[in-house]
C-alpha cells in the first residue's frame, strides 16, 4: 500500500508535469502569434478574398475602408492572436496528449488518437466548406438580393467585414466537431446509439436554432450550416453502428 508521502509525491509530479505542458503550450501560442503578426499579409489576403467579387448595385467592389486611426492595428492584433491560436493547436494537442496518455489504457489511447485525427480532418473540412461554399453564397445573397437600393452608396468596414468572415469560419470549424463529440459519448457509453437516433429530429431543430443564433442574420448562412451539421450527426450514428458503439 502506498503511503501518504508517496501519494503526495505522485500528485506533485502530476502537477509539475501539467504546469510544464501548460507553459510549453503558452510559449508556442505567444511565439506563433508573433509570427502571425509579422507575416500577417497572407492571412489578411485570405480573409479579404471573399469580397473580391462582391457585386453591390451592379458593380463589383472589393474596397474595404477603415474608420479610425487605430482600426488597422487592432485588426492586425486580432488576426495575429487568432492565427497564433490556430497555428498552436497541434502543439497544444500534443502537450495535452503527452499529459493524459500515461494514465490511459492502450485502447483508450487509441480512441483518443483517432478522435484527434478525426477532429483535425473535420476542422480542415469545415474551414474549406465555409470558405469555398458558405461564405461566397452568403455574401452574394446579402449584396445581390435587392437589400441595398441602387441610389444608396456602400462603404464596407475593414474591421466588420473581416470580422464577418472570421465569425463564419470559426463557428463552422467548431461546430464541425459535433461527430467527434457524439462518437466519444457513444464510445464511453455515456450515450446509447438508440437514444441518439431517437433524438435525431430534436437535434436537427437544435442545430437550426443554434445556427440561427451563432451565424450572421441571413437565412443562407443558417441553413447552409445546419444542413451539413445534421448530416454529420447522422453520419456519426452510422459509424457508431458499424463499429458497434453505444450499444449499452
Amino acid at each position: 500500500m502506498s503511503t501518504d508521502a508517496e501519494d503526495t509525491a505522485h500528485i506533485l509530479r502530476h502537477l509539475s508535469e501539467l504546469r510544464r505542458r501548460i507553459i510549453y503550450s503558452l510559449i508556442s501560442l505567444v511565439a506563433l502569434a508573433a509570427v502571425a503578426f509579422v507575416f500577417y499579409e497572407p492571412l489578411i489576403e485570405l480573409l479579404k478574398r471573399p469580397f473580391d467579387h462582391v457585386a453591390i448595385s451592379g458593380e463589383v467592389s472589393s474596397r474595404l475602408v477603415v474608420h479610425t486611426v487605430t482600426e488597422g492595428f487592432l485588426v492586425r492584433l486580432r488576426i495575429a492572436a487568432l492565427g497564433g491560436v490556430v497555428l498552436a493547436l497541434p502543439i497544444i494537442g500534443y502537450n495535452a496528449l503527452r499529459f493524459i496518455f500515461p494514465g490511459l489504457y492502450p485502447r483508450e489511447r487509441k480512441a483518443v488518437a483517432i478522435a484527434l485525427v478525426a477532429s483535425t480532418a473535420l476542422a480542415i473540412g469545415g474551414f474549406i466548406y465555409s470558405y469555398v461554399q458558405l461564405l461566397p453564397i452568403s455574401l452574394r445573397f446579402l449584396t445581390e438580393s435587392g437589400f441595398i437600393p441602387d441610389d444608396v452608396g456602400v462603404i464596407l468596414s475593414y474591421r466588420e467585414s473581416l470580422g464577418f468572415v472570421l465569425q463564419i469560419l470559426l463557428i463552422t470549424v467548431l461546430l464541425f466537431q459535433l461527430p467527434v463529440v457524439v462518437l466519444l459519448l457513444l464510445k464511453l457509453n455515456v450515450l446509447e446509439r438508440a437514444t441518439a437516433l431517437k433524438a435525431g429530429p430534436y437535434v436537427v431543430v437544435t442545430l437550426f436554432t443554434l445556427s440561427a443564433v451563432l451565424t450572421p442574420p441571413d437565412i443562407i448562412s443558417q441553413v447552409g450550416l445546419a444542413i451539413p451539421l445534421g448530416a454529420l450527426y447522422f453520419l456519426a450514428i452510422l459509424v457508431a453502428r458499424i463499429f458497434r458503439l453505444g450499444e449499452g
